[in-house]
C-alpha cells in the first residue's frame, strides 16, 4: 500500500513483495504526460507488471526505472477502436491477465460551434 508521509511517498510492502507472474498487472493509457509518468513510476515501485501506451513514442524502462521486461510500451490511439483492440490483445499476451486499466489519455472533441448550426433566431441578418 502506498501512503503519503508529508511530501515523500513511502512504499510499505503490498505488491512490492510480489514478483513474477503473481505480481499485479496494469495497463496505463496516456503515459507520456506528467501524471502518466508519476503513476508508471509508482506502480513500478509497487511491483506491478505493466503495459504502457500512448500516441507518442516512449521507453518503458525509462518511465518505470526497470529494464527487466516487466513493463512494455505500445503505441495506441484512444480514438481508434482497432488500436485499442490491438493494445488489449498485446496486454493479455504480455501480462497473462489484466488487473487494472487506467486511461489518462485525452481526446479532442470538436467545439459545438463547429459542429452545430445556430438556431435561425440567433443568426445575424442584415437590415435593409
Amino acid at each position: 500500500m502506498t501512503r503519503l508521509n508529508g511530501k515523500t511517498p513511502v512504499i510499505t510492502g503490498g505488491a512490492a513483495a510480489k514478483r513474477g507472474m503473481d505480481a499485479p498487472t496494469a495497463v496505463l493509457i496516456g503515459v507520456t504526460g506528467g501524471l502518466g509518468h508519476a503513476l508508471a513510476r509508482l506502480l513500478a515501485a509497487e511491483g506491478f507488471r505493466m503495459v504502457l501506451a500512448a500516441r507518442r513514442e516512449s521507453d518503458a524502462a525509462a518511465l518505470t526505472g526497470r529494464s527487466d521486461g516487466s513493463a512494455i510500451y505500445l503505441r495506441a490511439d484512444v480514438t481508434a477502436p482497432a488500436s485499442l483492440e490491438t493494445l488489449a490483445a498485446a496486454a493479455f499476451e504480455h501480462l497473462g491477465r489484466i488487473d487494472a486499466v487506467v486511461n489518462l489519455a485525452a481526446s479532442r472533441r470538436a467545439s459545438p460551434s463547429r459542429t452545430t448550426r445556430r438556431p435561425t433566431s440567433m443568426r445575424c441578418s442584415r437590415s435593409t
